[in-house]
């Protein structure tokens, strides 16, 4: 999940289908295997990622700091 966090840190908002690479992208670096769905439910727990429309999220970078110091 730090690792996702942290590769959103670039982007001010993010549609599904992009969210979806990240999520295969760090699958593939890691050789672990994510639910991406519980993936992105964890981030909008943590406010990492605001759901705006069915497949659009804004960032609202300031949470970042906090997850990524508690992660």
């Amino acid at each position: 999940m730090k690792l996702i966090a942290e590769r959103l840190q670039q982007a001010d908002s993010i549609v599904s289908r992009d969210l979806q690479h990240i999520v295969r992208r760090t699958e593939e670096q890691t050789g672990e295997r994510l639910d991406s769905d519980y993936a992105i439910k964890r981030l909008i727990h943590s406010g990492c990622l605001e759901k705006n429309t069915f497949a659009e999220y804004t960032i609202p970078i300031l949470s970042f700091k906090s997850y990524l110091q508690t992660s």
